[in-house]
C-alpha cells in the first residue's frame, strides 16, 4: 500500500459515521439527479435506435434503476436504525 492510500484509509477512519451516513446519502441523491436527466438522453437515443438497441438500452437503465433502488433502500435501513 503505497503512502497516499495509507493516508485516504486514515482519513477515512476519523470521518464519524455520521457524516459517512450522510456522504452516502448525497451520492444517492445525485445518481438519482443524473438518472433523471439522462432520462432525455434515452429518449433522444431509443428514437434512433432500432428495437434490439433500445432493448439493450432499458435493460441497461433497469438495471441502474435497481442499483439505485438497493442503496436508497440501505439507507433507509440505516437511517431508521
Amino acid at each position: 500500500m503505497q503512502f497516499t492510500e495509507l493516508n485516504l484509509v486514515a482519513q477515512n477512519e476519523l470521518i464519524s459515521p455520521k457524516a459517512n451516513v450522510s456522504l452516502f446519502e448525497q451520492g444517492i441523491r445525485c445518481r438519482i439527479e443524473v438518472f433523471a436527466l439522462n432520462a432525455d438522453a434515452l429518449i433522444e437515443q431509443i428514437q434512433k435506435q432500432d428495437v434490439v438497441d433500445m432493448v439493450e438500452s432499458l435493460e441497461l437503465k433497469l438495471i441502474e434503476l435497481s442499483h439505485l433502488l438497493n442503496d436508497a433502500k440501505m439507507l433507509r435501513d440505516i437511517t431508521q436504525s
